[in-house]
């Protein structure tokens, strides 16, 4: 393993030790109340914070796939596919442990309620915000199912990349989900990498437009 392959990895395993920094420290209460329900939503909390930040590493190494191939060799490719099975695996799961949250406190399982239920006139603000993470997922799940059948006829070869791209709006629907759901993103020190993971992306997305500008000229 090449040394440019250990730090790599090695930032790539800081940034998913901080994404869980906050929640650790209602670990004790948890554990010290005994009560399966805090701890599906703990678990709940921390897959959704896991894949924010696996979408957000998701964009980058799709946004510089090129350039990070010429730094750190073919690798990288098969990274970018192993972290894409990580973060969806998290997407998937962690409205799963809210659903089993909510059985646990209201005795329904209700997946319908967590994964399609889309309100227009909600019943309080917070319902608003869990409509930003249902589309998320959804487009997330349009983004991939493209790459999976990019091949399979013309218009897959020709648009794929374009549905791909889903992934920028999922990622800043998903940081509003973030944000005005739960309380982990307003806690140091994720509250500064959510920012900066923020401000990064934009910076992405714009590169990627300026690229698709010139090819088009």
């Amino acid at each position: 393993m090449t040394i440019k392959k250990i730090i790599f990895i090695l930032l790539w395993l800081s940034l998913l030790v901080l994404s869980v920094v906050s929640p650790i420290k209602d670990i004790k209460i948890v554990l010290a109340s005994k009560n399966p329900a805090l701890l599906i939503n703990l678990l709940q909390r921390f897959f959704g914070l896991l894949a924010f930040t696996l979408l957000f590493i998701q964009i980058f190494l799709g946004s510089y796939m090129g350039k990070l191939k010429d730094i750190f060799g073919g690798w990288i490719f098969n990274f970018h596919l192993f972290n894409g099975a990580i973060f969806y695996t998290l997407v998937l799961a962690h409205p799963a442990m809210y659903m089993m949250y909510l059985y646990k406190i209201k005795g329904v399982l209700d997946p319908f309620y967590v994964y399609t239920d889309l309100c227009v006139l909600c019943k309080g603000n917070l319902e608003h915000f869990y409509n930003f993470g249902r589309i998320a997922l959804w487009l997330i799940t349009a983004g991939i199912i493209a790459v999976i059948f990019r091949g399979s006829g013309t218009f897959m070869k020709k648009n794929w990349r374009k549905f791909h791209i889903l992934n920028y709006l999922a990622f800043f629907l998903v940081a509003i989900h973030l944000r005005k759901v739960g309380t982990d993103a307003l806690a140091m020190p994720f509250s500064a990498f959510y920012w900066v993971s923020l401000l990064s992306v934009l910076l992405f997305a714009g590169t990627q437009f300026r690229q698709a500008l010139k090819k088009e000229r």
